[in-house]
C-alpha cells in the first residue's frame, strides 16, 4: 500500500514538472512590442522636437527628436499611458495605449499651444493701471514694464497724445515668451497747465492691449522778471545789449531779447527794432545793434515771452552812438639777433575804431610807455589781425619798451607795453677735474665744456691755470681751437711736481671773457704706502726667520726700492740699522729669509719703500726668538708643555687652577688637557719629554667620567681609568694649549 502511494506520489510530481517546464518555455519565447510615435503641432501639425515623452506605469521618460519622434522597446504585451509635455503647450496627461507581444504600436500624439499674454507691471511684476508724477518740480520720470505672460512672442506699441510727456524710453518692439521690456516716461512740466492733469498711454498687441493713466500736478503760470544792464561796445552805428533773465516764469519763457527807442520805456509795439537773443541754459544774455545814427540817445529794455505774455525789465539804460578809438595788443618781441641787431616787433589790431584807423605800427624807446613823438616804425595794412615789423639798428646793451599802436582821426591808441633786454648774454661753460696726471711726465689733462655760445659768438676758448686761485688769461693760458657748444680738452706739459694748481676754462667774446667754475689738482708726488706683517718661520736653532710685507700703493713716482729694515732697537731706518732688499715692483704682498737672528734679542722689523721723493715704513712689528718650552703636536692641534706642572701627583682641583694660572712662554691660556688629547700625548710621548711610567703613571684630564670623577690616562700602558677629584684622588698634571 505504502510502495502505491510512494509510486503514485512519484508519477504526480514528474507530470506536474513536465507541465512547469512546457509552460516557462512558452513563456520565454512570447516576443516583446513597442510604441513608436510623432509629437505634432495640434493647430499647424508641424513635428515638436525636444518634447518630454514619459510611459506609465514604467515611469520611463524619453525627448522627442528633430522630427518630434519618440520610441519605447522591449515592452510587455498590456496597457500603458502617454504623458507629453512642452513649454508653451497645454500639457497631455493620459494617452492610453496597448502594446501585443511581438508588435509595435502606433502613438501619434498632437498637444496644443497656450495663447499668448500682455501685461503691465511695475519691477515687482506687480499689475498696474496708473503713473502718478505727483507736484514736485524735479520729478520728471517714471517707470513701467510691458511683460509678455504667454508662451510664445508677442509684438507690442505704445501711443500717446499728451504734449506733455516728451519721451517714451520705447514705444515698439517684440517680446519673447517670458520676457519684461522695462519704459521710461519723460515729461516736461513747463507743459502742464496749473493742477491737476491725466492722459492716457495705450499699450496694444497683437493678443491685447492695456492703459495706462498717468498723472502730475503743473504750477501756477507766471510771467518771467528780467533786468536791463549797462550797454558795451558802443560805436558810431553799433552797441551791443545785455541783459539777464531773473526768474523764467512759468510756464519757461521761450522767446528773449531787447527793445529799444529813442524815446524812454519802449515796449514791442514802439521799439526801432526788437533784437532777439538765443534761448539758452544762461541767464545772461546779449545782443548787436546795428545802423545805429552817431550821437543820437538810445533806451533799451529787455524782454521775454513764456504762455502768459510778454514781460520787460523794470528798468532801463540809455547810451549815446559816439565815435570809438582802435584798440591792440602788443606781443613779445621774437627773433631777436644782438649780433646783427635786429629784432621783431609783434602786435593785435583787435578793432579798428570808428573811424577806422589810418596808420598803425610800433612805437619803441629805452624809457617806459613810449609814443609816436618817440622813435616809431610804421607797418602798412588795414582792419583787424596780427601784424609785425623787422627793426634794425638797435643797440646793444639797452633794455627797449615797445607798444603797438594805431591812429584814427580822433587820435591814436596804444597796446600794453612789452619789454626786451637787448644786453648781450655772455657764453656759459663749466671745467671739468683734471685728468691723466701724471708727476712723473709733468703732464696732465684739463677739460671743460661750452654750455652756451652767448648772443655774441666766442672768438677762443682754452683754459687758464696756475698756482693761485683764479687764474685768468693773463696768467698762464692753454688756446684750444673749435666753435660751437660741447666738451673740449688739451694735454698740459711741463708742470712743476710739488704744487698745487688751479685751472679755469674760458671764452673770450666781443663783450669780453668768461671763465667756467675753478678746479685743482694735486701735483705733489704721492709716496708708496705698505704694510708689516707678523714675523713667521722663527728658527731659532738655524736663526732664521721670514718677514713679511704689503706694498699697498707704489706712489707717483712708483717706489725703486722695497725691502726690511731691523734691528734691536725702536723703528729700524735704511740709514742706521739692517736691511733686507726684495726685488719686485706693484702692489702686493713680498717676503724675505732673513738669518744671523740671535736668540735672546728682541728683534724690531718694519718693511719699507722708496722712491725719488724719500723713504716710507709700515708700521713696526717686533719678535723675540726664545727657547720653546712646550712641545708642538700638529696632528691635534695643541702645544704641550715639556715637564709636568709639579714633580709629584696633586688633587684634579689644584693641577686645573696651576694650569690655568700658568704664562709658560708668555702664553696665558694653558689647561689641561681632554682625555682624548691625553691618548695623542701617549701616542707621541717619544717626541715629549719627562711624562712620568714609574709607580703613579696616571695623568689628569679634563673630562669628566661621572659627576664625582674625572678620567686620567695611564701614561705606561695607554688605558683610560677614573679618579675621583674633591681631593680624594691623585694624579699627575701636564699642561696644554690650543694652537691657534
Amino acid at each position: 500500500m505504502k510502495r502505491n502511494l510512494l509510486l503514485k506520489f512519484l508519477m504526480f510530481s514528474f507530470v506536474a514538472f513536465t507541465a512547469t517546464l512546457i509552460f516557462s518555455t512558452c513563456k520565454k519565447a512570447e516576443s516583446p512590442g513597442s510604441i513608436y510615435g510623432v509629437i505634432t503641432d495640434k493647430a499647424t501639425s508641424e513635428p515638436i522636437r525636444a518634447a518630454g515623452v514619459q510611459l506609465n506605469p514604467l515611469g520611463i521618460k524619453t525627448v522627442t527628436g528633430d522630427g518630434g519622434e519618440y520610441e519605447f522597446a522591449e515592452l510587455k504585451a498590456g496597457e500603458y499611458t502617454l504623458q507629453v509635455t512642452k513649454t508653451g503647450y497645454t500639457d497631455l496627461l493620459n494617452y492610453k495605449m496597448v502594446v501585443q507581444a511581438g508588435k509595435t504600436a502606433k502613438g501619434d500624439v498632437q498637444i496644443e499651444k497656450l495663447p499668448p499674454s500682455l501685461r503691465v507691471v511695475d519691477d515687482k511684476k506687480n499689475d498696474i493701471d496708473s503713473l502718478d508724477f505727483g507736484s514736485s518740480v524735479s520729478d520728471v520720470t517714471r517707470s513701467f514694464s510691458v511683460f509678455n505672460d504667454g508662451p510664445e512672442s508677442l509684438e507690442w506699441e505704445i501711443s500717446n497724445a499728451a504734449l506733455w510727456i516728451t519721451k517714451i524710453s520705447k514705444e515698439s518692439g517684440t517680446l519673447k515668451a517670458g520676457a519684461t521690456q522695462a519704459i521710461i516716461v519723460t515729461i516736461d512740466r513747463d507743459k502742464l497747465s496749473g493742477g491737476a492733469n491725466t492722459t492716457t498711454i495705450h499699450i496694444t498687441s497683437d493678443n491685447g492691449s492695456k492703459e495706462l493713466k498717468v498723472n502730475a500736478v503743473g504750477e501756477n503760470k507766471t510771467l518771467p522778471s528780467l533786468n536791463t544792464l549797462s550797454a558795451t561796445n558802443i560805436t558810431s552805428s553799433t552797441a551791443t545789449f545785455n541783459g539777464e533773465i531773473t526768474a523764467v516764469g512759468l510756464p519757461a519763457y521761450t522767446e528773449r531779447g531787447f527793445v529799444y527807442s529813442t524815446t524812454t520805456m519802449p515796449t514791442i509795439e514802439t521799439t526801432v527794432a526788437k533784437l532777439t537773443a538765443a534761448v539758452t541754459e544762461n541767464a545772461a544774455y546779449s545782443a548787436n545793434a546795428t545802423n545805429l545814427t552817431l550821437d543820437q540817445t538810445y533806451y533799451v529794455r529787455a524782454y521775454a515771452l513764456n504762455g502768459v505774455g510778454t514781460a520787460y525789465s523794470t528798468n532801463e539804460v540809455s547810451f549815446v552812438a559816439t565815435a570809438a578809438m582802435p584798440t591792440l595788443s602788443t606781443q613779445e618781441v621774437t627773433n631777436i639777433n644782438i649780433a646783427a641787431g635786429v629784432a621783431t616787433f609783434n602786435g593785435t589790431v583787435l578793432s579798428v575804431g570808428d573811424p577806422a584807423y589810418t596808420e598803425r605800427g610800433f612805437v619803441y624807446g629805452v624809457t617806459h610807455n613810449p609814443t609816436i613823438d618817440d622813435t616809431k616804425k610804421t607797418v602798412s595794412g588795414s582792419g583787424t589781425g596780427a601784424f609785425s615789423a623787422n627793426v634794425t639798428g638797435i643797440d646793444e646793451g639797452n633794455i627797449y619798451y615797445v607798444r603797438a599802436y594805431a591812429t584814427n582821426s580822433k587820435g591814436t591808441a596804444y597796446g600794453a607795453e612789452v619789454s626786451f633786454d637787448y644786453v648781450a648774454a655772455m657764453p656759459t661753460l663749466t671745467t671739468q677735474a683734471v685728468t691723466n696726471i701724471n708727476i712723473g711726465a709733468g703732464t696732465a689733462t684739463f677739460n671743460g665744456t661750452v654750455v652756451s655760445v652767448g648772443d655774441l659768438a666766442y672768438t677762443e676758448r682754452g683754459f687758464a691755470y696756475g698756482v693761485a686761485h683764479n687764474p685768468t688769461i693773463d696768467d698762464t693760458k692753454k688756446v684750444v681751437s673749435g666753435s660751437g657748444t660741447g666738451t673740449f680738452s688739451t694735454s698740459i706739459t711741463e708742470l712743476s711736481e710739488g704744487n698745487t694748481y688751479y685751472v679755469r676754462a674760458y671764452v673770450t667774446n666781443s663783450k669780453g671773457t668768461v671763465y667756467g667754475a675753478e678746479v685743482s689738482f694735486d701735483y705733489n708726488a704721492a709716496m708708496p704706502t705698505l704694510t708689516t706683517q707678523a714675523v713667521t718661520n722663527i728658527n731659532i736653532g738655524a736663526g732664521t726667520a721670514t718677514f713679511n710685507g704689503t706694498v699697498v700703493s707704489v706712489g707717483d713716482p712708483a717706489y725703486t726700492e722695497r725691502g726690511f729694515v731691523y734691528g734691536v732697537t725702536h723703528n729700524p731706518t735704511v740709514d742706521d740699522d739692517t736691511k733686507k732688499t726684495v726685488s719686485g715692483s706693484g702692489t702686493g704682498a713680498f717676503s724675505s729669509n732673513v738669518t744671523g737672528i740671535d736668540e735672546g734679542n728682541i728683534y724690531y722689523v718694519r718693511a719699507y719703500a722708496t722712491n725719488s721723493k724719500g723713504t716710507v715704513y709700515g708700521a713696526q712689528i717686533s719678535f723675540k726668538p726664545e727657547v720653546r718650552e712646550y712641545v708642538i703636536l700638529e696632528v691635534a692641534g695643541i702645544a704641550v708643555q715639556k715637564t709636568d706642572i709639579t714633580e709629584n701627583t696633586i688633587h684634579w682641583t689644584d693641577g686645573n687652577a696651576l694650569c690655568e694660572n700658568s704664562t709658560l712662554n708668555g702664553y696665558t691660556d694653558w689647561r689641561l688637557p681632554t682625555i682624548d688629547e691625553l691618548g695623542v700625548i701617549y701616542n707621541n710621548k717619544e717626541q715629549i719629554e719627562g711624562l712620568y711610567s714609574g709607580g703613579s703613571p696616571t695623568y689628569w684630564s679634563s673630562t669628566r667620567y661621572n659627576s664625582s670623577s674625572y678620567y686620567v690616562l695611564d701614561m705606561t700602558t695607554g688605558s683610560r681609568v677614573s679618579a675621583l677629584d674633591n681631593y680624594n684622588g691623585y694624579s699627575r698634571t701636564r699642561c696644554v694649549r690650543t694652537l691657534p
